[in-house]
């Protein structure tokens, strides 16, 4: 996904779910709160429908998913076939193993945010711009990815069902949407907080 991969770029404006964090202020007492929503939005997430450090640990995790992915289908012994709405629920329940992977993957830096700043000469003011900045653009892209693979679904399915093979490529698609997305923002990460240090090394050290 291009457009995904190159939106990390400090847009702004952007709602990630339900709440606005531009605004917080990343004190401990904050984190457990901002962790708490997270996670709270994960759990709605469940109601209605039931870390990555490395560009070789994406790989692997996407080619685990794959193989999980297409176990379901198999054990569902769906034939040759498989309708929308068959496809729509397989892909539901990787797309709620997808989103607790984006959630620790934000946790993690939220973490090494906390532990790398005073090393990075970072107060608590630059530490809420320089995550508010991840959040915006981390829903940005997930707006973008999700567009684009319910898009992808439609035109799959416009018939009313679609071939095993076609679904797993499209499981391919997703699964690959959401592993650049951890691994994009693991990199964007790293790159403003090293940005943050020059910025804020003075002149002559």
């Amino acid at each position: 996904m291009e457009s995904c991969s190159t939106c990390l770029l400090g847009k702004k404006g952007y709602i990630f779910k339900r709440g606005s964090y531009q605004n917080y202020i990343l004190s401990k007492p904050f984190t457990i709160y901002f962790l708490s929503l997270f996670i709270f939005f994960l759990q709605d997430k469940l109601k209605p429908q039931n870390n990555i450090t490395s560009e070789f640990q994406l790989k692997c995790n996407i080619s685990r998913r794959l193989a999980e992915s297409e176990g379901n289908i198999n054990d569902q012994n769906l034939g040759e076939t498989i309708s929308h709405l068959e496809l729509m629920s397989i892909w539901n329940n990787d797309e709620v193993f997808e989103e607790r992977k984006l959630n620790d993957t934000l946790m993690n830096l939220l973490e090494h945010l906390h532990k790398e700043a005073p090393t990075y000469n970072i107060d608590e003011h630059g530490k809420n711009e320089l995550w508010s900045s991840i959040l915006r653009d981390v829903n940005k892209c997930v707006a973008i990815l999700k567009h684009n693979i319910s898009t992808r679904l439609n035109d799959l399915v416009i018939s009313g069902s679609c071939t095993r093979e076609e679904s797993k490529k499209f499981l391919d698609f997703a699964a690959h949407l959401w592993g650049n997305l951890r691994y994009t923002t693991e990199r964007e990460f790293w790159n403003r907080l090293n940005r943050s240090r020059r910025s804020n090394s003075g002149l002559f050290s």
